[in-house]
């Protein structure tokens, strides 16, 4: 079993390419994340949600970046919350 999947990687993003992983080795406590902002559902978002396991298609991680962009770019502490930045 896995706790933690993270795709760094394109592998998976086209429907007809296979995983270099085994979709049976995780389960309803693994975290499945993908670094690529990705709009569309990935086999392996899909396989990961129909087991319940908690995803991300990068999306939470672009805005935490963003946010720590905004941050540094207005000389803002780093971690500091900018009003309208989501």
């Amino acid at each position: 079993m896995h706790d933690v999947i993270i795709n760094a990687t394109p592998v998976g993003m086209k429907w007809d390419v296979r995983l270099p992983i085994n979709l049976e080795a995780f389960n309803f406590s693994t975290l499945v994340a993908y670094i690529a902002v990705l709009d569309l559902q990935t086999e392996l978002l899909k396989a990961a949600q129909a087991k319940v396991c908690m995803t991300t298609a990068g999306n939470d991680m672009l805005r935490a970046r963003i946010k720590l962009i905004t941050g540094f770019a207005t000389g803002a502490p780093v971690g500091t919350e900018i009003s309208g930045c989501q």
